[in-house]
């Protein structure tokens, strides 16, 4: 298991390097980049269900208007 060192810094992580030469550093990320890798399943997982939940929202509509569009039709053009 790797070891991992945590900087608050306000300056560029990148420049770590310049401040320990001889220190091996790996995989520098800003926290941004972390906290967005690990919210990335969820962030996926929300989208896809927030455009089926589009999709289905359209459905509805779109067979309500039907309806409704099918029920003026036989009132208007019923026999008397």
């Amino acid at each position: 298991m790797a070891d991992v060192l945590l900087m608050i810094a306000s300056y560029d992580p990148l420049s770590f390097n310049a401040l320990e030469p001889e220190a091996r550093v790996e995989g520098i990320s800003t926290m941004a980049e972390v906290v967005g890798r690990a919210f990335a399943p969820w962030r996926f997982s929300t989208i896809v269900v927030s455009a089926f939940g589009a999709i289905a929202l359209t459905f509805a509509a779109v067979g309500i208007a039907a309806l409704v569009a099918h029920i003026a039709s036989r009132r208007f053009f019923a026999s008397p």
